[in-house]
């Protein structure tokens, strides 16, 4: 039986997904990796500001979310395997008071939750202990991190099991005093507010499907549409981003 997204695409819907994202806050948005490119090693940044990515070790080509579009895949045990995202203009673009992430993820098969091993979805670091990211934990949960000046805000979604793609979105605010977790669309979890970095992203810390370079927690699966804001995206836009 078709899934949902299959029905989508079959019907149309869904094959301007990319264009609903670049309209979510387009004044804030930092940089878009649809990461749909069937080959090659850049991973293009579709925001307009050219912070384009490099791809290392994942598989191109692969069926994406149901847009039409295609998406790389991670092997899960080769440490290579990334989206390094790093530039100078993404280093200096990032706000570490106001903020969002997304990533479209899907594990390879159910065993993958149960693995005991914590899979980076998007992952943000200083090199001196600060960071941002969403993993999948070792024990069927998604987590979703902010950890600035040596606080940590955290909170793990237990008890998951989904095989089918997921939206997961991760936003913070020194301004609303909050950070909030999503998962498909869904406020999932309201966090104090963040203590923002005092060091800077580090040259080697802003990957997609791995925590850093040379490091392992490697995704096993696939992933797709990884963006960044520089403020926090509302609930409606988020539940907005999560469907076709």
């Amino acid at each position: 039986m078709a899934t949902p997204r299959i029905k989508a695409i079959l019907r149309g819907s869904g094959r301007n997904y990319y264009l609903k994202l670049l309209s979510a806050k387009p004044a804030n948005l930092i940089a878009y990796w649809p990461l749909w490119e069937a080959s090659g090693s850049v991973a293009n940044d579709f925001s307009g500001n050219a912070r384009h990515g490099a791809y290392t070790g994942v598989t191109l080509g692969e069926i994406g979310i149901g847009d039409g579009r295609t998406c790389p895949w991670w092997d899960g045990i080769a440490q290579n395997d990334r989206v390094n995202i790093y530039s100078t203009g993404l280093a200096s673009a990032v706000s570490f008071s106001e903020g969002s992430i997304m990533v479209w993820a899907k594990v390879n098969s159910a065993a993958v939750w149960t693995d005991a091993v914590n899979r980076i979805m998007f992952s943000l670091n200083s090199g001196g202990g600060e960071s941002i990211y969403m993993d999948k934990l070792d024990a069927s949960s998604i987590r979703f991190n902010y950890t600035g000046n040596g606080v940590t805000r955290n909170y793990a979604l237990p008890g998951l099991s989904d095989i089918d793609w997921m939206c997961v979105a991760f936003t913070w605010s020194v301004v609303n005093a909050e950070c909030k977790c999503y998962k498909d669309g869904v406020l999932v979890q309201t966090l104090l507010a963040p203590d923002p970095w005092t060091g800077s992203l580090w040259v080697d810390g802003a990957n997609i499907g791995q925590v850093y370079v040379g490091a392992g927690n490697n995704w096993h699966g696939w992933l797709a549409h990884a963006a960044m804001w520089n403020t926090p995206l509302t609930e409606t836009q988020v539940a907005n981003l999560a469907a076709l």
